[in-house]
C-alpha cells in the first residue's frame, strides 16, 4: 500500500513539468498504472532491454530508484 502511494506522489510530482496541462483523475490513473506496469516488466526474468529503456524513460532526470533485496540504488538514467 506505501508503495502504491508513493508511485501515486511520484507521478504526480513527476506531471507537476506539465503543470500547464491539466490531467483528469483517469488520466492519472492510467499513467499510475502504465508506470506501475512497466516497474513490473523491468523486474522479471525474461525482461528485454526495450522494458527497461521503457521504464527508465518514464523517470525524472533526477530519482533514485531503490531494488531493497539486491541493495542497489540507481540515481542515473545512464
Amino acid at each position: 500500500m506505501k508503495f502504491i502511494i508513493s508511485l501515486v506522489t511520484l507521478v504526480l510530482f513527476s506531471l507537476s513539468a506539465f503543470a500547464d496541462e491539466t490531467l483528469s483523475e483517469r488520466e492519472l490513473k492510467q499513467k499510475a498504472k502504465a508506470f506501475i506496469h512497466a516497474k513490473n516488466a523491468r523486474q522479471q526474468p525474461n525482461t528485454t532491454v526495450e522494458d527497461i529503456e521503457y521504464f527508465i524513460s518514464l523517470l525524472a532526470d533526477d530519482f533514485i530508484d531503490e531494488h531493497l533485496k539486491f541493495n542497489v540504488t540507481t540515481t542515473s538514467k545512464e
